[in-house]
């Protein structure tokens, strides 16, 4: 669990992201897209070949794997322990995913850029959670935009994390 309250609107202590990261191995990753141009489909990938067990939801009912992946089309619908979860839909949407992450028992809710809901954090750590908002793309997560040489620094980035080199 955080060691403290965290202001998100700014810069995180990258022992705050090295400690969500090394916490956690299975991550619903909301709003998960099948389109490899998608912000979603890159960090899927990246999470995914990084060793993370990754839950995709995605409530559209023709979608059945992204990488080969089942595709759940709701948090409720994975019969799994789930870590994290990683939202990638509008922010007005973020409430919503804050309580069915507590719901079925994840630790830790992650936004994505411009996913930021105050009430929803406060939801959140109020329950024990780890909050992380991705309010702009930095050099730790700049690799996960598109470009396959960033898609590899993220990826090594994360790796670093992990072994605790960061």
């Amino acid at each position: 669990m955080p060691d403290a309250k965290v202001n998100h609107i700014y810069e995180y202590d990258p022992k705050y992201l090295a400690d969500i990261l090394s916490s956690v191995r299975t991550i619903a990753l909301v709003g998960a897209s099948a389109d490899k141009t998608k912000f979603s489909y890159g960090v899927l990938r990246v999470l995914h070949e990084t060793g993370y067990t990754i839950f995709p939801v995605n409530p559209n009912p023709k979608l059945k794997e992204i990488r080969g992946i089942k595709v759940y089309h709701s948090l409720e619908e994975i019969e799994h322990k789930v870590d994290m979860v990683d939202v990638f839909r509008p922010k007005e949407e973020f409430y919503g995913f804050a309580e069915k992450a507590i719901s079925i028992g994840a630790k830790v809710l992650w936004g994505q850029i411009n996913v930021y809901d105050d009430q929803a954090a406060k939801l959140a750590e109020e329950a024990g959670f780890w909050i992380y908002f991705l309010l702009h793309v930095n050099h730790r997560t700049a690799g996960m935009l598109g470009n396959p040489v960033k898609f590899r620094l993220s990826l090594n980035t994360i790796q670093k994390v992990l072994y605790g080199l960061i």
